[in-house]
């Protein structure tokens, strides 16, 4: 069962990203990066919760992501492959914790003003030596600021649920982007 709820997470996330959905697009894309997270993860089989303030793309095995390609296929709609990477290395040993996901965002005003939006997300955590893949599906909302033609800040919060006993995530994030394309 989980084998299958990775792949189909993976096929999800490459449908997302496809040429086909690509040509759906209005012309623009944001590219942008985490710039503060705060989560609490509260684990499945705990009585405990943990708290993680990162600053950049810094999230430790969570679904928060560092870099996000939002391709706009209508006004109010975007489509949201999203990466997060995570790399500790010393001179025994390098662990690799990757986070990708697909993510539909739905902007309550239109893409090219200050509007709230929500959405929802799926994704994947990749973790070298692991032997288990975690996945996640979630949603949330929050608030896109337009600060002239190309910067964008992003505050959002979010509700994921990861399987394999990590349990649920509660995220505030704070993102900066960049409009290309126009």
């Amino acid at each position: 069962m989980r084998r299958r709820t990775g792949v189909l997470v993976v096929c999800v996330v490459a449908g997302l990203a496809s040429p086909r959905s690509a040509r759906a697009q209005t012309g623009s894309f944001e590219l942008g990066t985490s710039l503060l997270n705060v989560l609490v993860e509260k684990p499945e089989f705990s009585s405990s919760a943990q708290t993680v303030l990162a600053t950049g793309g810094s999230v430790i095995t969570l679904p928060n992501p560092s870099v996000y390609v939002a391709l706009f296929a209508r006004p109010r709609l975007a489509i949201e492959p999203q990466l997060g990477l995570f790399v500790v290395s010393d001179r025994l040993s390098t662990d690799t914790v990757a986070s990708i996901s697909g993510q539909v965002d739905y902007f309550t005003r239109s893409t090219a003003v200050d509007s709230p939006y929500v959405f929802g997300t799926a994704g994947a955590l990749l973790e070298s030596g692991a032997g288990i893949t975690p996945t996640f599906i979630g949603g949330g909302g929050g608030y896109r600021h337009r600060a002239g033609d190309r910067l964008v800040f992003r505050v959002d919060a979010r509700l994921d649920h990861v399987t394999d006993g990590r349990g649920t995530i509660l995220g505030l994030a704070v993102s900066l982007g960049g409009v290309f394309g126009r």
